[in-house]
């Protein structure tokens, strides 16, 4: 965490962020074995400590999408939105 504002000089970096939203939560449940709620408050609570991370470390409690140079959101790359 970090990274994209310690590099932001480098021209030979590519700077990605990848949004998990829904699919933390459901990542947690499988990688855990957590219920859905359990892992709705896990994925909370992992993105609250991240926040103060960030506002500790920087300032602000999030990175803008300016500071990289490819966003992907991981719940519009689901299989199910894809099959035809």
């Amino acid at each position: 965490m970090g990274g994209e504002v310690n590099a932001s000089t480098s021209r030979d970096l590519a700077r990605t962020r990848s949004r998990a939203g829904k699919c933390a939560a459901r990542n947690l449940m499988l990688d855990h074995r957590l219920e859905r709620e359990a892992a709705r408050k896990a994925a909370a609570d992992l993105e609250a400590a991240e926040r103060e991370q960030r506002r500790a470390r920087f300032g602000k409690s999030s990175a803008t999408a300016e500071l990289f140079d490819m966003v992907l959101n991981a719940e519009a790359l689901s299989a199910s939105r894809w099959r035809s």
